[in-house]
């Protein structure tokens, strides 16, 4: 038996048993996209219908909105090694969000020790969803133990 849920802090309100339902669905007929999705919601008495903005200027606004914050957590800082080092260059996001809405160099999160350690609480908590996520892979066993570990590590922290 499975018990459908949002993750936390998803401001979802249609019923996560009824959006399975609907999930489920479209993965029997047409397969489940997002655009499929969307279609099968178009109508007003869809079960996921109040979960779209369905206002043509209010929708354009938001998806700009989101591509903006997809430009921003897609640009990354590559570091230069020394060419003397035999360090390879190390790629990261330029710019992340630490505790408030606004996104900052990480240069300046990585510098600082507040924000730093509230990436860092994020980092393990991301972790952790990675591990819940892929659970059902036993090839992962070794990295999952490895998680648990840094887990106890900073838990008698």
């Amino acid at each position: 038996m499975f018990i459908y849920e949002w993750k936390p802090a998803t401001c979802i309100k249609a019923d996560p048993n009824v959006a399975a339902e609907v999930f489920d669905e479209l993965t029997k007929t047409v397969g489940l996209t997002p655009e499929n999705l969307v279609n099968a919601s178009a109508e007003e008495d869809a079960p996921l219908h109040n979960e779209f903005e369905w206002n043509d200027e209010k929708a354009a606004e938001k998806y700009r909105v989101h591509q903006a914050g997809h430009l921003i957590r897609s640009i990354v800082v590559k570091s230069v090694p020394d060419p003397e080092d035999e360090e390879k260059p190390v790629v990261v996001r330029a710019y992340m969000q630490a505790g408030t809405e606004n996104y900052e160099p990480i240069r300046v999160i990585s510098s600082d020790e507040e924000k730093r350690s509230i990436l860092l609480d994020r980092a393990l908590r991301e972790l952790v969803w990675f591990k819940n996520k892929y659970s059902v892979l036993s090839e992962l066993a070794s990295v999952f133990t490895a998680i648990d570990a840094l887990m106890e590590a900073d838990n008698e922290v």
